[in-house]
């Protein structure tokens, strides 16, 4: 048993191993997202972010960002889609799928071929989880296809190039007693010479997997 609660208990790994680590990197800006998983947190989809202002100090909220689940986030201009719910491994119990003759198998690039074309994080009805019909909008895309896509899952975790988008497994951090893995992705600017300089606030594709180097390290 713990000598305090589960909230307690986040809080204290917050300030004691979070924060401090985020003052050595003065640059360093964290995005916290829930999970189905913790047992603090409300028990449905979509989650609501963690109250902030329960948290963290107002001058903390400026490196620490509490983000809802699923999510859609800008970073420098490169759009991040975020969900904690393991949709792989839901949509892969209930995905009946066949290749053509002569045609390589790729499950894990096919399931997340599904949530770029049905524009949703959690594509899925019946749903593998509490699903909050009330708020379903909330699980669709917004008005773009995110660059990345961060789809944690207990199945094997995996970088993919899928339908231009970045698609991106790290797999769980810790799994039992033992180490996990995680991901560290790496994105590079795109080169001059592929701005147009007599438009360059011209609208054009970001190809973010293109340009990007991405490995998953096991603890």
């Amino acid at each position: 048993t713990l000598p305090r609660t589960f909230e307690d208990e986040f809080q204290h790994v917050l300030r004691e191993v979070v924060l401090p680590a985020l003052e050595r990197c003065s640059c360093t800006r964290l995005v916290v997202v829930p999970s189905l998983r913790d047992a603090h947190h409300d028990y449905v989809y979509p989650q609501p972010p963690f109250d902030a202002a329960r948290f963290l100090t107002e001058a903390e909220r400026k490196k620490v960002h509490f983000a809802p689940n699923p999510c859609t986030l800008s970073v420098n201009e490169t759009t991040v889609g975020v969900t904690t719910a393991d949709v792989l491994f839901h949509l892969g119990t209930q995905e009946t799928a066949r290749n053509p003759p002569g045609q390589a198998s790729d499950r894990m690039g096919r399931l997340v071929d599904h949530l770029i074309k049905q524009r949703g994080y959690y594509p899925l009805k019946p749903a593998g989880v509490p699903l909050d019909f009330a708020h379903l909008p909330q699980t669709m895309f917004p008005n773009v296809t995110p660059d990345v896509l961060l789809l944690p899952s207990d199945l094997r975790h995996f970088v993919k190039d899928v339908s231009n988008t970045l698609a991106i497994n790290p797999g769980r951090l810790a799994k039992g007693a033992s180490g996990g893995t995680f991901a560290h992705t790496t994105i590079y600017p795109m080169r001059r010479n592929e701005i147009p300089a007599d438009k360059p606030d011209k609208p054009m594709a970001h190809r973010v997997a293109k340009r990007a180097a991405s490995e998953v390290v096991r603890v």
